[in-house]
């Protein structure tokens, strides 16, 4: 999977193993300037209207196509492989105003204690720490946990 964070505010998720599906995620006012995903449950993104946006990864079962069902016809080769294709949804869970264009952002799981810390650094030099526990059942919320004082 590759995405691509794009000028007009929208992300681009392309997956190589299915060239023909393009997801376009439009959450964002400006370009999206970071990224970052945490395996494949969720992920992270920033940009320049300020916002940090977490999603949500949903595997989705593909479906039928929509050829006229016949007890004669067998699956095609074809239509193993496209069966054979996981597609994703993703599903914004949480949108943060961090009142700074983000110019940078990593995220630092931590495995031990089921949470997730994300760093952002901004435009006008402000470092934040934003941390939340990551549960199957209950939907994950940043929270600032460190900012890099005023000088």
């Amino acid at each position: 999977i590759i995405a691509i964070g794009r000028d007009d505010g929208s992300i681009a998720i392309h997956n190589l193993r299915d060239p023909d599906h393009v997801t376009v995620l439009r959450d964002h006012g400006s370009a999206v300037t970071c990224m970052d995903w945490y395996g494949l449950a969720f992920f992270v993104s920033a940009g320049r209207d300020s916002i940090l946006n977490m999603w949500r990864i949903i595997e989705v079962k593909p479906t039928a196509t929509n050829r006229k069902k016949s007890k004669k016809k067998q699956k095609t080769k074809q239509d193993e492989e496209a069966e054979s294709i996981v597609r994703r949804a993703y599903r914004r869970v949480q949108t943060l105003p961090v009142y700074e264009q983000i110019e940078g952002m990593v995220l630092i799981p931590d495995s031990v204690q089921d949470e997730l810390m994300v760093a952002t650094a901004g435009s006008k030099g402000v470092v934040r720490m934003w941390k939340t526990h990551l549960s199957a059942t209950v939907t994950p919320e940043l929270k600032l946990f460190l900012e890099q004082p005023k000088s």
